[in-house]
């Protein structure tokens, strides 16, 4: 594609259906740069195409617009992106299906003339509750993480639930266990031998993804439990303030005690 068979913004919108908005708002973002006549009026070559061809593909993928301007410029891993970007499609996917096999129920007893039973309203309730935990929780690791560092944790999840015998549901309900138990036990020395066998608990159950976690990772989260004051109140945590700073302290002693 020459100058001369350039294409204006008007005819890409035609020509691809996307709207003009959206183009100018794809070079705002800098996934695109076409180029420009004397008097400032957008002009798009072959190249231009072909690159919004590669952005409209990630974006029906899923992706953010900051994963995508990353890829672009070759600094993001797009095949751990993709395994991510799997793993988050499949799991609103078994959202979806529960939710829409517990309408279903509700139609067909509708439909029938007779209530709803308790159990089918309890499970309404239930994918309910838990669809709304699942955005609030994304609301929050939206402040601390970046989409590039959330893609890094999804692939990371990726890959623990892929580990032989792994439980995605009994891990998350072990680490809530042993949360309810450690609480129950406050206050409590430090130094003891139960908060010391709670510690050896707690890292048993981090074991998992301390094999999979980079050092930043390890950071990153300490830092983000650190900050629990600032979001706790806008999900339900399995572990409290008061648990995360305990252990904070056994782990201090210890390490004092072992003179490291």
């Amino acid at each position: 594609m020459t100058r001369d068979d350039a294409l204006t913004i008007g005819e890409v919108a035609a020509r691809t259906g996307l709207t003009e908005r959206a183009l100018r708002h794809y070079e705002k973002e800098g996934l695109l740069a076409p180029s420009r006549t004397a008097a400032g009026r957008r002009f798009y070559l072959a190249r231009d195409l072909e690159l919004l061809a590669q952005v409209t593909a990630f974006r029906r993928a899923g992706f953010k617009v900051a994963q995508i301007r990353a890829l672009l410029k070759g600094k993001a891993d797009l095949a751990r992106l993709v395994d991510a970007q799997l793993e988050a499609l499949s799991a609103e996917r078994d959202a979806i299906e529960t939710a829409v096999n517990v309408l279903s129920s509700v139609r067909t007893q509708l439909a029938m003339g007779a209530g709803v039973d308790a159990a089918t309203l309890c499970a309404l309730i239930r994918t309910g509750e838990r669809t709304m935990e699942e955005e609030k929780w994304k609301n929050v690791i939206k402040r601390y993480y970046t989409p590039e560092e959330q893609a890094v944790w999804r692939a990371k999840k990726s890959e623990m639930a892929k580990e032989a015998g792994f439980d995605q549901a009994g891990y998350a309900q072990a680490w809530s266990d042993l949360a309810g138990r450690i609480e129950a036990a406050l206050p409590l020395d430090p130094a003891s031998n139960k908060a010391q066998a709670f510690l050896d608990e707690w890292n048993k159950l981090l074991e998992p993804f301390t094999r999979m976690a980079t050092p930043d990772m390890m950071k990153g989260a300490a830092r983000f439990w650190d900050r629990m004051d600032e979001w706790s109140s806008e999900v339900k945590s399995p572990i409290s303030a008061a648990v995360w700073a305990f252990m904070k302290e056994v782990g201090a002693t210890r390490k004092a005690a072992s003179g490291a």
